[in-house]
């Protein structure tokens, strides 16, 4: 199978947590995709032509579906592209177009208020079961675009670099559920506390003093494309935090339809507002292991995923330990 992603391509999942995909499948299915799901869309009285019916902020559409409009989403590109992150013949859907679902179809969700970033909704995905650090249900997190995604268009928000913080959680706190690991580590590390408002008002925008231990917002400047400015958009996106290992700022997936980006398992997340006057349509798909994790090979022969966890639990085990 063809290699897809560059050296700087790995190296980036790696030190960040995601990487796109351009083009991971054509444009033409991306939106032959999306037309299928009009026609579902149609069956709730939403009319495609008629913005009058677009009566939600967000449509949730929760089948999956394995049908010709999705087969043709499922390029050897993609395959590819995942192969160079999880090992060949170590997933799931390598050889099969699998399933496309979860569609949480973003029409004006936040229209009405002010863009910023939210202190709601961040979290990491697992299965209701307990979750290990060598997990095998997740894999990667495969967003796929199906529709243009402009900034604040909707698109997911990332919290890049996070996934070295969430691999020693899971390490330290084995079998932990979602529902008790979620606020149980954005409770209680640094930057987590402040970007979900944990324990302070949700208006408040604590100082950003970067000589603090604990890691400040006074760092590196970050370019973002919007035209305004909010205290947490400067200080989360605009900014980077760091205790001296970790690096962590909030980003914003964009993109056009065909363009896949390719997660961490372990990456923290988030919905979006959607200004853009535009219906949003992506996926979250799953690139499930076969066999756990193995972070500890004879031979050496991990794959980026491997290499990545191995790396976090390398360092900070101190800074980013949650008891």
């Amino acid at each position: 199978m063809p290699r897809i992603l560059s050296d700087a391509d790995i190296q980036r999942f790696m030190t960040v947590g995601h990487v796109k995909v351009p083009q991971a499948f054509p444009a033409e299915a991306a939106l032959a995709a999306q037309d299928f799901l009009w026609g579902k869309l149609v069956e709730r009285g939403v009319d495609r032509t008629d913005p009058t019916t677009w009566r939600k902020p967000m449509e949730f559409i929760a089948e999956n579906y394995n049908t010709p409009p999705f087969d043709a989403c499922a390029t050897r590109r993609l395959s590819a592209a995942c192969v160079d992150l999880l090992g060949d013949g170590r997933w799931f859907a390598e050889q099969d177009t699998g399933w496309w679902g979860w569609w949480p179809i973003n029409f004006s969700v936040g229209a009405d208020k002010p863009w910023d970033v939210p202190c709601d909704e961040w979290h990491f995905d697992s299965q209701d079961h307990a979750t290990f650090v060598d997990s095998n249900d997740q894999g990667l997190l495969v967003i796929c675009l199906l529709s243009e995604i402009k900034p604040r268009g909707g698109g997911t928000l990332v919290v890049d670099g996070s996934h070295r913080v969430v691999s020693r959680f899971f390490r330290d706190h084995p079998g932990i559920k979602q529902l008790d690991g979620i606020p149980k580590l954005n409770g209680t590390h640094p930057f987590l506390r402040a970007l979900t408002c944990a324990g302070e008002p949700r208006d408040a925008v604590p100082a950003t003093d970067s000589s603090k231990s604990d890691g400040g917002f006074g760092g590196r400047p970050v370019h973002f494309p919007g035209n305004e400015t909010t205290p947490r958009i400067e200080r989360f996106m605009r900014q980077e935090w760091s205790d001296g290992e970790d690096v962590m700022r909030v980003s914003e997936i964009t993109g056009s339809p065909g363009d896949v980006f390719l997660c961490h398992p372990f990456m923290i997340h988030s919905p979006s507002f959607n200004h853009s006057g535009a219906p949003r349509f992506m996926c979250n798909r799953k690139a499930p292991l076969l066999e756990k994790l193995q972070l500890e090979r004879a031979d050496g022969a991990y794959s980026p995923l491997e290499e990545s966890i191995r790396r976090a639990l390398a360092t900070g085990a101190t800074a980013a330990r949650v008891d």
